[in-house]
């Protein structure tokens, strides 16, 4: 049986939930919620089973071919003069089936029955992991979904939502807060978009901007999965219950606006030039914060280099 898996993978405030939402909507597709990240730990194991970790060394897979299928056979692998230090009965190709039985165990029910879409969403992965890679190398015919959102946009929205207690915006600790998820956001996506641009996954790109406007920008995807958009998808994107901005006229694409000055500009220099070169545009207030970044970084490369 080939595996077809979903996985949506953003930042949050991108979207997850409503595109999970969506295609739960077809009677025949699980998308699980988000677990917290645990499939970095797993990852880890994996690659360091293959010896293509960093603090993989020794490597411990089985060195020779040989069959285990009788007591005979598991004598002579265990016989007395091996060297039995790192002894395993498990190669390459018996680690990959390992862990893609321990994933789907944990995600394909019983009730799911043979043809079932099923997969998960995820706002933690693409940082400092690799969970990207992992997931190919268990389900190489899954489909990847890059939800995207404007970064000073997404950064606004978790300030609202998650960093500001009781609404005291100008408090130090919000600023740190945007400080860090603003470097997040930019480390995240450039992973998202080397992967998409690299021709190895079946992924998908998609902005939030169109995901609220019109259900039909999943056509790709959906075809994909021999679906079409019907009655009860284009429901989902009508209601109101957890959609936030989005259901405000215009005030999707401005919650930057809830940053103050300075936390606008911090924003903007985290984010680096990847808000633009993702196709989103730059506030005049704060045109000036790219140029003056990369000046910088231009100016302290020459003083690398002088140090050589």
């Amino acid at each position: 049986m080939i595996d077809t898996p979903v996985f949506i993978l953003s930042s949050g405030r991108c979207g997850s939930t409503l595109m999970q939402r969506t295609l739960n909507s077809y009677a025949d597709i699980t998308i699980w919620g988000e677990h917290n990240g645990f499939l970095r730990d797993m990852a880890n194991g994996f690659f360091s089973l293959l010896g293509e970790h960093k603090e993989a060394q020794p490597r411990v897979l089985k060195s020779d071919k040989i069959a285990l299928h009788t007591s005979e056979d598991l004598a002579r692998f265990t016989a007395a003069d091996k060297w039995q230090g790192l002894m395993n009965c498990f190669d390459e190709q018996d680690v990959v089936n390992h862990f893609r039985t321990l994933v789907r165990s944990m995600l394909v029910l019983p009730v799911m029955e043979q043809g079932h879409i099923w997969g998960f969403k995820e706002i933690r992965y693409g940082l400092d992991d690799r969970v990207i890679e992992f997931l190919h190398r268990l389900f190489p015919q899954a489909h990847f979904v890059f939800l995207v959102r404007n970064g000073l946009n997404t950064i606004a929205s978790k300030a609202v939502k998650f960093y500001t207690g009781e609404g005291r915006r100008n408090k130090l600790g919000v600023t740190a807060s945007i400080s860090r998820g603003s470097m997040a956001w930019r480390k995240q996506y450039l992973q998202f978009r080397n992967w998409h641009g690299s021709g190895i996954l079946n992924s998908h790109w998609i902005a939030f901007e169109d995901l609220i406007q019109s259900v039909d920008v999943l056509a790709p995807l959906l075809s994909d999965l021999g679906k079409e958009i019907g009655d009860e998808q284009r429901s989902v994107l009508a209601m109101t219950e957890g959609r936030g901005a989005s259901n405000v006229s215009g005030g999707v694409n401005d919650r930057s606006r809830f940053l103050n000055y300075p936390q606008l500009v911090l924003a903007q220099w985290s984010l680096g030039d990847l808000n633009a070169a993702l196709g989103y545009p730059t506030p005049l207030s704060v045109g000036w914060v790219a140029p003056l970044r990369k000046l910088l970084g231009r100016n302290r490369a020459l003083l690398e280099a002088e140090k050589v």
